[in-house]
Parts: structure tokens; sequence; C-alpha cells
């Protein structure tokens, strides 16, 4: 299965596309805030790992490995078919961390990869 454009998971930087932003997204993207599904925290997707330094990629990796293995970990399934359920193909996820690396990657990265292989025996 191929997904097309228009059904992949993207992530965008929050901050650009909220009412009354005055620059242009960086992403290039214009999209109204109203279709934006917000992932920051304290929604139920927001990364649980705080990063205290942003401008720290160090870090910043350390925190995204530490999402990942929550993220997939065995008790995670529900949050993941949660996922599935909430964002329908051609999601936009919004993070204020975009441009940079962002949970929210990881979060998209699953959709994606789950609506390419959806018989894949290790989500059953």
């Amino acid at each position: 299965m191929i997904l097309r454009t228009n059904s992949i998971v993207r992530v965008v930087n929050l901050n650009d596309h909220r009412p009354g932003a005055y620059n242009e997204p960086e992403d290039g993207i214009n999209i109204p805030y109203f279709r934006i599904w917000n992932v920051t925290r304290p929604n139920i997707f927001g990364n649980p790992f705080v990063l205290r330094d942003a401008e720290n990629d160090a870090e910043r990796a350390h925190v995204l490995m530490l999402f990942a293995e929550y993220w997939y970990d065995e008790k995670q399934r529900p949050l993941r078919n949660r996922a599935l359920m909430n964002f329908p193909p051609g999601s936009v996820l919004g993070c204020v961390c975009k441009p940079k690396e962002c949970h929210a990657d990881i979060i998209a990265g699953y959709l994606n990869w789950r609506r390419q292989n959806p018989g894949d025996i290790w989500e059953e």
C-alpha cells in the first residue's frame, strides 16, 4: 500500500500557525490553526520527558530516545491505538519544537508506518 501525499500525517510548528501569527510559517504550509492537532503537554500525546535546553542537541536526542522507548513500550499500545483513531490520514500534528526534531515526528512516523502495514504481526 502506498500512501498518497494528502494522506500522510505531517508535523508543523504550532506557533507558526496560531491566529494572529504575523510571519509566514517556516514550513511554507498555510494551514488554519483549527485544523492542527496540538500534541504538546498537557495533552495525552505530549512528551512526558522535559527538554530543559532546547538548543542542546545532545539533550534533545536523549529526550527523543526516551520518548521513543515510552511510545513503543507494550504498555503504551492503548495510546498508540488511540492515536490511530484520533488522527485520521492527512492529519497535521502541531508542536512547538518544529522545525527541530520533535516527539511528534515519532508519532507521525508511527501513524504513517502503521497505515502502510495494517496487518503487521507486531501490533496485533
